[in-house]
């Protein structure tokens, strides 16, 4: 089997690129190579930003106040992490992002209770629910339940933006907060550019 040799011109850099011309490979002339910071391109994960419900919500609509971003437990925000004005939560890039929402929730008897993301692209708030049910078929006693859901969209514009919205919520049911643990808690991480 034949060996494939490249040799540069003396005293130049061997460079592989991409089929946009960009340098994929440098190997310079003390034989060092280099690699481009993936994370700028569409390869790796970036971002990890993980939120937490501060108060327990006992009525359907969106989440708009008590969200807060996780400082504790052993977790690290990775990259610019997102940004929130009244519940809605803005993303510091466009790409492929994983959203996951978990909650604690104490569920009256023969009720039921959701919690699910909502889509912003632009325009528009998407009317179609991307929700996390839990219900409660028992009669006659309450049921502290959990529940969670993942969702990956993409994010071509940073002009799109998700909310938080719980539906179906009635008499003694809510959906747990607090600030000492993660009760119901929201990640977002960005899998990868477009």
């Amino acid at each position: 089997m034949a060996n494939l040799i490249i040799k540069p011109t003396s005293g130049g850099s061997l460079v592989l690129q991409d089929e946009g011309g960009d340098a994929a490979l440098t190997v310079g002339t003390t034989g060092t190579v280099t690699i481009p910071d993936l994370s700028s391109g569409t390869a790796g994960v970036t971002e990890i930003d993980r939120w937490v419900l501060t108060a327990t919500v006992s009525a359907s609509g969106d989440i708009t106040a008590n969200l807060s971003r996780v400082t504790a437990n052993g977790f690290t925000l990775l990259g610019t992490g997102m940004t929130i004005a009244s519940g809605v939560f803005t993303f510091p890039s466009t790409g492929w992002w994983s959203i996951r929402w978990a909650f604690v929730t104490s569920v009256a008897a023969a009720d039921n209770v959701a919690l699910g993301v909502r889509y912003y692209d632009g325009s528009n708030w998407d009317t179609r629910a991307l929700d996390a049910w839990v219900g409660n078929h028992a009669s006659g006693t309450s049921a502290t339940l959990g529940g969670a859901r993942e969702e990956t969209i993409r994010i071509g514009a940073l002009t799109e933006k998700v909310k938080f919205t719980v539906t179906s919520i009635s008499g003694a049911t809510n959906i747990a907060g607090g600030t000492t643990n993660d009760q119901t808690s929201f990640t977002f991480t960005r899998l990868r550019g477009l």
